[in-house]
């Protein structure tokens, strides 16, 4: 599953923890519940994306 979808929300700007570049990231997919559309795939329906949410963190060593 990948945050591509128009509902996707990207939250904490960049911050600086001991002069590194530290990026902080936390996207929520399908917030208004809106991609709830079935798509097929071979012959079978598979159900559109959930409400998902996770944090990511990248910086530089």
């Amino acid at each position: 599953m990948s945050p591509s979808h128009a509902d996707v929300l990207k939250v904490f700007p960049k911050r600086s923890f001991s002069c590194k570049k530290t990026k902080f990231r936390a996207p929520l997919c399908n917030v208004a519940n809106k991609s709830y559309g079935l798509s097929t795939i071979g012959g079978y329906l598979t159900p559109g994306d959930l409400r998902s949410a996770w944090l990511s963190m990248t910086t530089d060593f």
